[in-house]
This record gives structure tokens, sequence and C-alpha cells, in this order.
């Protein structure tokens, strides 16, 4: 049984006119992207981030949907998740949630902060404003905001 599948490839303009290529492997998983230009190979596999992160409390697993994260701040070793129905204190470092989010969606604006750009309203001065919370923008951080 075969599943129908739409692919849409997006290049920049200097890159047009190249010709696109679907091979089908049924052991292959991911997604394997190859770039051929001048006889040169490049690949790379793409690998989907989750829809849900499960988090390891102290007595439970909490399982988040990744679109409800708003921001999240850390302090340490801890970090608190801001969502749209509830917040939660875990126990991991900034890098550690940092990694298993979505590159692009979430940007690190500080130190301390990492925040979900579909949710961002305003940038002021040095604050982005979630909803009408300020998050401060961090110096080194702010070419992180597009």
């Amino acid at each position: 049984m075969s599943k129908k599948m739409k692919i849409v490839v997006t290049v920049p303009k200097e890159m047009e006119g190249l010709s696109v290529e679907m091979v089908i492997d049924e052991n292959i998983k991911e997604l394997m992207v190859q770039i051929v230009e001048n006889n040169k190979v490049e690949s790379t596999l793409h690998e989907e981030k989750p829809m849900h992160l499960l988090i390891k409390d102290r007595k439970c697993e909490h399982i988040i949907q990744i679109n409800s994260i708003k921001w999240i701040k850390g302090d340490n070793q801890y970090c608190i998740i801001y969502m749209a129905n509830r917040n939660l204190l875990v126990s991991k470092n900034m890098l550690a949630i940092q990694q298993l989010l979505p590159e692009g969606r979430f940007v690190r604006i500080h130190k301390s902060y990492i925040v979900n750009m579909d949710y961002a309203t305003i940038r002021k001065g040095n604050f982005l404003y979630v909803d009408r919370e300020p998050i401060p923008i961090g110096r080194g951080y702010k070419k992180n905001i597009k």
C-alpha cells in the first residue's frame, strides 16, 4: 500500500534551474536531501523534531505540546516553561531544553530566555513582548531576532 505525499522544494534564486529527483528507498526512515552541484554531492539527513516534549518531573512525566510553549526562563539548573494554559518548573538547564526545540521558531534572546517567535507581538527597545509580558533582549543575542 503506497501513501501519497506532497514534497515542496524551495531553493534560493541562485539555485534556480536545478533538477529535483525523487528516489524511493524502503530502508530510509528520514528525509535525505542530496544537493548536486558541479558533480559534487552534499548529503544531509533531515530529522524532524517532535511535536511534543516529554519532561520528567520528580513524580511524573509531563507531555507538553511544543506549540503551547510561549517562552522559557532559565535559572541555573532549572527552567520555567511558560505555556498558554500553565507554567511548569523543570530541573533541566537552558541548553538541554533548547536542544529539544525546533530551530528558527524558538530563539534564544537572552542568557536566561528562549522565546517562541509565534507568540512574539512587539519589539520595543531592548524588550520583546510575548503577549503583554516584556522579555529582555541581551546585547549578544540581538542578532538572533529576525
